[in-house]
């Protein structure tokens, strides 16, 4: 027997929660396929920062930056439920491990609720050295704690793996590498991107304004951090917060393209295995799309999300009245495909109170202010209401219920869009048009994010009234937001709290630099415009410039971003989790290649 021959080297290059999922997928084949009973595998990780599995979820953050997901429906291990599985290790979620951590401290830990960054970023630390300490025989692993720069080889022979110091020989990579931060740095230095946070202890001082540009996730984190950490508290006081100042907070004005903050999370009533199974946006009906030709988003399938969306806001609505009245409508509605415009009509005669997507998607629609301060009066009622929606829940509370659902049914939005599945033009306007809102309705921060922003209003340390489509001028060292009512306002600092989808032809990260310039992969685009990161295949093979398939080298999560939709989610249990559905697919492919 060759022992050369039986010697397999894969490697992964980036240990973050993507990495983890192909790390778990390995060591599961290898302890159970016979196949790869008599091949020795010798696993690379190939990781820069020292704590594998944390990823962006940086161990030593503050306490104060909270994870967007409640801690229930997060998890790295798969379960029953991930379709294509044959082999799996079971593992505590992350609610279970914090029940664990925080035993001796005699500690409740709610499933319903947000727990921080740091605790997930110890979390998936704990999944790593777990994974790495189960023991299999034909089956080593090596950490290598370097930055990888170039790859370089091909498919017919071994590929080198270059870091700054060592190269390194690999059959198979995987490439999982995560957020691509390379391209954050900008001529004027008092214009900064956010991350990583820890800088804006350094530069910023209380005698300064902020600008922030973006009212995301991100710019929660940066408020966080510019308050909380500084020594600011917040206090309950009946229904609300009150913001009570360190006096060693800036002057924070935050704005965005839209003019509005990301709508709060609706509180969780749904049980931890429930998610919600469209009706009308059917996988059927989306194939049957497909098959037609469909390739336009906004005409051919957003309509049927719509429908989906109004169904179950006037369901809602309905049920707080009268549950058979409800029942009574999900059955007319579903059944009569041509008249649900008059159905909805008859059973909520009043149009102010029936769902609207014009309402939710652009509340500033046919809007118009005489002045800031009206301006703002109607930016803190917005808030309020976002509030009290949020409270009421995610099945009780119609808007919450409707939106809701866009988070459920992403699997069914990927069938539409992933691989080219639309046309450029329509591509152009999901991405730049859609997702967006998407984003805002759907991805927003737990709700106690949007009550302390009203409390930082009311403290005058925030703004955030500046409306759509703020002018900024930069002039020296300083900056001149001029916002819809001429106002203009000076910053000392300007931070770029924006994630926006990564361009790899745009990327100033050298490993994705070389990976273009050596062919080895090209950048995903439909027609002439250019999305994301990498092309992949079905199997998560790299797609080279001359549309040849990279059979040795896959990529998942963020690097796919634009061939895939909406990569930046960890693994829920119990929904065939995308994450871990795709992590099997692509390291099933992966090791069939290897497997007698």
């Amino acid at each position: 027997m060759n022992n050369d021959y039986n010697k397999i080297k894969i490697s992964i290059i980036g240990l973050g929660s993507r990495g983890l999922n192909v790390l778990e997928r390995i060591i599961s084949h290898c302890i159970w396929d016979e196949k790869l009973k008599d091949r020795q595998i010798i696993l690379q990780l190939f990781n820069e920062n020292k704590d594998y599995g944390a990823g962006c979820h940086d161990i030593n953050q503050s306490e104060n930056l909270l994870v967007n997901t409640i801690c229930s429906q997060i998890t790295v291990f798969p379960d029953d439920t991930v379709k294509n599985y044959k082999y799996a290790i079971r593992g505590p979620t992350f609610y279970e491990w914090l029940k664990i951590k925080y035993k001796s401290q005699d500690k409740t830990i709610n499933p319903l609720n947000y727990y921080s960054r740091k605790d997930l970023g110890e979390y998936l630390c704990w999944v790593f050295n777990y994974l790495c300490s189960i023991k299999v025989q034909n089956l080593q692993i090596i950490k290598i704690q370097e930055k990888v720069i170039n790859i370089s080889g091909s498919d017919k022979k071994k590929w080198s793996i270059v870091t700054k110091n060592n190269t390194y020989s690999s059959d198979i990579i995987c490439i999982t590498t995560g957020h691509d931060t390379q391209n954050c740095e900008f001529p004027n230095k008092k214009k900064i991107y956010a991350y990583p946070l820890e800088k804006l202890d350094h530069i910023i001082t209380n005698k300064e304004t902020v600008a922030i540009q973006g009212l995301g996730l991100t710019t929660f984190d940066v408020i966080s951090k510019l308050t909380e950490d500084r020594g600011g508290k917040f206090i309950k006081e009946k229904d609300h917060l009150i913001y009570q100042p360190s006096g060693k907070e800036p002057k924070i004005i935050a704005f965005s393209r839209s003019g509005l903050p990301l709508n709060a999370r609706g509180r969780t009533q749904k049980e931890l295995r429930e998610q919600y199974k469209p009706q009308i946006f059917t996988k059927e009906k989306i194939i049957e799309l497909k098959n037609n030709k469909k390739i336009d988003f906004e005409k051919d399938y957003l309509p049927l999300l719509i429908e989906e969306m109004e169904c179950v806001y006037s369901f809602t609505y309905l049920k707080n009245q009268d549950i058979i009245k409800a029942y009574n409508f999900l059955n007319d509605y579903l059944r009569n495909k041509s008249q649900r415009n008059a159905i909805v009509k008859a059973y909520i005669p009043d149009e102010k109170e029936r769902f609207s997507w014009e309402k939710i998607s652009d509340p500033l629609a046919h809007t118009s202010f005489k002045s800031q301060r009206e301006f703002h009066e109607w930016l803190l009622n917005y808030l309020q209401e976002d509030i009290h929606n949020a409270l009421q829940g995610n099945i009780d509370n119609p808007t919450k219920a409707s939106t809701d659902i866009l988070r459920d049914v992403r699997d069914w939005i990927r069938l539409t869009v992933d691989h080219c599945g639309l046309s450029e033009k329509s591509a152009i306007w999901f991405n730049e048009v859609f997702k967006p809102i998407m984003i805002r309705i759907c991805v927003g921060p737990p709700l106690e994010r949007i009550q302390q922003m009203i409390a930082l209003i009311k403290a005058n340390i925030l703004r955030i009234d500046l409306g759509p489509n703020v002018k900024v001028e930069e002039k020296k060292e300083s900056f001149y937001l001029t916002t819809q009512f001429n106002e203009v306002i000076r910053a000392d600092y300007y931070i770029v709290a924006m994630v926006n989808a990564p361009i790899a032809k745009e990327s100033k990260d050298i490993l994705f630099q070389n990976i273009l310039k050596n062919n080895i992969g090209c950048q995903f685009h439909i027609g002439n415009y250019a999305l994301g990161e990498f092309n992949v295949n079905a199997n998560f093979n790299l797609i080279n410039q001359n549309n040849q398939i990279i059979k040795s080298i896959y990529a998942l999560g963020v690097p796919t971003e634009g061939s895939k939709f909406y990569t930046y989610i960890l693994p829920r249990p119990f929904v065939n989790s995308t994450a871990l559905f795709d992590a099997e697919v692509c390291t099933n492919n992966l090791l069939s290649q290897i497997a007698r």
